[in-house]
Formats: structure tokens, sequence, C-alpha cells
């Protein structure tokens, strides 16, 4: 059995970049506006948007702090300023790359150690792509089943009450560094509200010019529509349901719908890793 895992995760750790990077993704010239950028992510649906040939890179966080730090209050007039804002003042310039021939183990290295949730791909210098942690998902239908969600939930869970507006929750959200928000109604769990949520609205707020929008309650545009998951489950069916579903987290909740836990993209990235490394150590040290 040991020895058909270390198989398994030795074909998994030298799968190259290029298997699952996305190959067109979004990018603005240097030049862009804020608008130009939402208008692109929007498109193409990716929470990330490439600057230049990987001059820089915007994250929706980043776009979503923006907004929170500098729409105070959300007036049309400063929504129109906002949205001239040049893409160079809000990237992160000259973002770490990963080779398009290099091995997944090296990519899930870089995000985990440096706390990124993406990467643009690169061939002889020019950006071929981009991996963000969905992508790597898959790579758990190829891994057995060693891995427990128990050990990777986050159990300590924030939430927003059905009553905020959906500006208040993009300020708590970009103010600890969340991309999701459950929402409860007294204890009960009755929803969810995610950056990508918010990017939409923000780029129909700014479109439109829309200062209304963002003061509707949270109620009205979170997601209804939940997807559990089990502290016993293993990692990989989680995977399974994210990656069907197209979701990017799974809830725990108790007899009251009461809510216990959340798994995230981010934590099934670390258990990959986890798995990955752990079995690379555990051959080393047998050798």
């Amino acid at each position: 059995m040991y020895k058909e895992v270390v198989s398994e995760v030795n074909e998994v750790r030298y799968v190259q970049v290029s298997t699952y990077m996305i190959k067109d993704p979004p990018i603005v010239n240097e030049d862009s506006r804020l608008i130009d950028a939402l208008k692109v992510l929007n498109e193409k649906g990716v929470g990330r948007v490439i600057v230049g040939d990987s001059k820089g890179i915007i994250s929706t966080r980043d776009i979503l702090s923006v907004l929170s730090s500098r729409c105070r209050p959300c007036v049309q007039a400063s929504l129109a300023e906002l949205s001239e804002i040049p893409v160079s003042e809000i990237m992160t310039p000259l973002p770490v790359t990963v080779d398009a021939e290099a091995d997944i183990q090296e990519a899930l290295a870089l995000m985990v150690s440096r706390n990124f949730g993406s990467l643009p791909v690169v061939r002889n210098n020019k950006t071929v792509g981009i991996v963000v942690e969905r992508n790597f998902l898959i790579e758990f239908m190829n891994l057995s089943k060693v891995l427990r969600v128990s050990q990777f939930m986050t159990r300590k869970v924030s939430t927003g009450n059905e009553e905020m507006s959906l500006y208040e929750a993009l300020h708590v959200m970009t103010r600890r560094g969340f991309r999701r928000l459950p929402i409860v109604k007294g204890q009960r769990l009755i929803g969810i509200i995610t950056a990508y949520d918010l990017l939409k609205i923000v780029t129909r707020a700014l479109i439109k010019l829309d200062d209304q929008i963002l003061r509707f309650p949270v109620e009205k545009y979170m997601t209804k529509e939940l997807k559990y998951v089990e502290p016993e489950d293993f990692v990989n069916d989680a995977a399974t349901i994210m990656l069907t579903e197209h979701i990017g987290s799974l809830l725990h909740v108790g007899e009251n719908h009461e809510i216990l836990g959340i798994l995230t993209e981010r934590d099934l990235l670390l258990a990959l890793y986890h798995q990955l490394i752990e079995s690379g150590v555990q051959q080393k040290t047998l050798h």
C-alpha cells in the first residue's frame, strides 16, 4: 500500500504546470484603467488579471480593497473617479511567475510558502497562462484517500448578518482578508457572499455609476444554495464537490444549522501540498 501511494504521488509531482494552467488569462495593458480590468475579469471569470507581460497582477481582493478605502461615501462622483484609476496604481508589480514546464510541486511550494492565490505562467519570458488554486484540485482524483477534512477545516468562522449592506460586507472582508463571508440569521446559517460575488456587483456599480446597489442588504445577493461537508470526509471527496459545483468552499453545520466550520480551496491546496511533501519526506527516510 505504501509503495502504491508513493508511486501515485511521484506521478502527480512531475505533472507540468502547463497541464492545468488557464491558457487565455485575463490581461490588460499597463495604461489600462480599473474599469477595463473589471470588464476583463468578468468576461473571463477568473479572479486575477495580469498587467502587461507579467509586469503586474491585480487580484479581486486588490480591487475590493481600493473600493473599501477610497469610496467613502460611495456616491456617483467617487465611483466615476474610481473607474478611471490606472491599473498601475493598484497592481502588485513584478509578480513571482512559474515556468510552464515546471512541475506542479514547484508551483505548489511557491503558492503555499508565499501565500499566493495564483501564479502567472511564462514560457521563454512570455506570459502564456495563469494557475489558480482550483486548477490543482483535480490532482486529488489521482491520490489515495488519506487526509480528512477535519485536519484542514477552519472551525472558528467569522460571519455577517442578513441585514448588513453589501458595502459593510465588502469592508469586513477586505479588512480581515476574507474571500468568503457566511451569512447568519441569529445563529442559523442562511447563505454566503464571496469576493467574486462582490466583484460582479462592483463592476455593475462602476459601469452604471450606481451608487445605490452597495447599500442593498447582503441577503439580496448572497448564495442561498449551500454545499456541506463533514469533518470525517476525505479531502479528495471535498475537492470533487468543489470542482463539480464550481464553488470555492464547503460548510459544516450543526443540528440547528449553526456554522461549525468552513473548508476552502486554499485549505485543499494546503492539503495537497501536505500529502505530496509528506510522502516525499517519508520516501527519503525509507531510502
